[in-house]
């Protein structure tokens, strides 16, 4: 019997190299049918282990097989077989959406079909739902102009042309490009900001409504208007987060004019301050606490004190005040009895002389004493 050299071998368990060689030695694995070779020499064993042969590995010259991962070809590849499942184009069915290969002429047949030829020239037209290929084939320039305007729902805008000013605006979008955009800025139309902008600048409006509440917190705030309306019937100054009565020191209003005309609270004195007379008409009357204090022509009932130090002429009423002294006009008597006179028998003194009553008598003026008194009783004197 001939001698047999037998090669190291897997005939079962896993596919794949095995874990060691000796340099230049083979090693086949009958699982995946491939003959592996050990390269170079690294401490008594192979360096390296490579798949040299085998169906397993490489590609079989004659029967069929399924290769997987990318193939890298740097030449010609040359593809004799035929079939409808081999790699050579072939003719195929109208109804077929494989990807195999597909002959040149089976290619221009389809190309036929669809216009065939040169594609040169093409003509559109359409309108709101899209557009439609009409005549010719397709030129290399050109353009395409639509029959109608394209509408959103069919992926156009539903617009012809920008208004003056939209274009710039998209392709700069600023402040400035925007005001020139807008044609209704002059208060014919609504320009809606989101919630809360933060405006910077100057901003200019004609007729300026606000739907909502106003803020404005700056340290002056100037109103150029020749009339100002306000629906509140309560005007607030000095409303400040804790308001005292120095801080409203000098509050109130301002009329300008050669000088200015003011109307202000004064702490100092703990009342408001006018810089002006106050003119009340005829009809009308001041008045404290609902009671009438002055009118034009009466002074009120319940002002009964006060510190006049003259009046006018007083023509008509009645004296309830204290005696008047003779050094004020008076006469200094309370009372005085019928057939009395007034008499000053002490200097700045009157007093009521009483006659009696009884008999008749006359006043007798005395001239030693300087004094007046009654008499019945007539002395002419001697001689």
């Amino acid at each position: 019997m001939p001698n047999t050299i037998r090669i190291k071998r897997r005939t079962s368990g896993a596919s794949g190299a095995p874990s060691e060689l000796a340099p230049a030695e083979l090693a086949f694995n009958e699982i995946n049918d491939t003959l592996y070779y050990g390269k170079g020499s690294s401490g008594g064993n192979a360096q390296s282990i490579l798949a040299i042969a085998g169906p397993g590995s490489f590609l079989n010259l004659s029967e069929a097989q399924t290769v997987s991962g990318t193939k890298t070809f740097s030449g010609p590849c040359a593809f004799t077989g035929t079939g409808a499942n081999s790699a050579v184009g072939v003719t195929q069915s109208s109804a077929d959406d494989s990807i195999r290969l597909a002959t040149t002429a089976y290619v221009k047949s389809v190309v036929s079909g669809a216009g065939g030829g040169s594609v040169t020239s093409v003509a559109f037209s359409g309108g709101t739902t899209g557009l439609t290929v009409t005549g010719s084939p397709i030129t290399s320039s050109g353009t395409i102009t639509l029959d109608g305007t394209l509408a959103v729902a069919n992926g156009g805008t539903g617009i012809t042309s920008f208004g003056a000013g939209i274009a710039t605006f998209l392709g700069t979008p600023s402040s400035a490009n925007l005001a020139a955009a807008l044609t209704d800025e002059t208060g014919t139309g609504s320009f809606v900001l989101s919630v809360s902008p933060t405006l910077t600048g100057t901003i200019s409006a004609e007729n300026l409504t606000l739907s909502g509440d106003l803020t404005i917190n700056g340290t002056t705030t100037t109103i150029n208007s020749t009339t100002v309306t306000i629906d509140d019937k309560n005007f607030t100054l000095g409303d400040v987060a804790s308001p005292t009565d120095a801080g409203a020191d000098g509050g109130g209003i301002t009329l300008k004019g050669t000088t200015d005309k003011t109307f202000n609270w004064v702490d100092a004195t703990d009342a408001w301050t006018s810089s002006e007379h106050l003119n009340v008409v005829s009809t009308k009357e001041y008045r404290i606490n609902g009671t009438s204090v002055l009118s034009s022509n009466t002074l009120g009932s319940g002002v009964t004190a006060s510190s006049l130090t003259s009046v006018g002429t007083i023509a008509t009423g009645v004296w309830n005040g204290t005696t008047i002294a003779v050094a004020n006009g008076g006469t200094g008597l309370t009372s005085a009895a019928q057939g009395t006179v007034l008499v000053a028998n002490t200097a700045n003194t009157y007093t009521a002389l009483d006659g009696g009553g009884g008999t008749d008598k006359l006043l007798l003026y005395t001239a030693s004493s300087d004094t007046i008194s009654w008499t019945n009783e007539v002395d002419g004197g001697t001689f």
